[in-house]
């Protein structure tokens, strides 16, 4: 019976830890994703931020006609 215990507790103990890994895999793959996304977010507001800035200096002021 003790010994049947214990087999059963390894038993149970191993299914544990294998789903603790599958878990921890799980967030790890979670939190690249989000890494991922964060930096393609970032990287995509820089882009636009450059593209505004670069537009506002680029345009053209109107110079007012002289009469000839």
């Amino acid at each position: 019976m003790k010994c049947e215990l214990q087999k059963e507790f390894l038993d149970i103990s191993d299914e544990l830890k294998q789903q603790m890994e599958i878990e921890k895999n799980d967030l790890i793959h979670i939190q690249m994703e989000l890494y991922l996304f964060l930096t393609n977010t970032y990287f995509e507001m820089v882009i636009v931020t450059k593209r505004m800035t670069f537009q506002k200096d680029v345009q053209v002021v109107q110079l007012p006609r002289q009469c000839k």
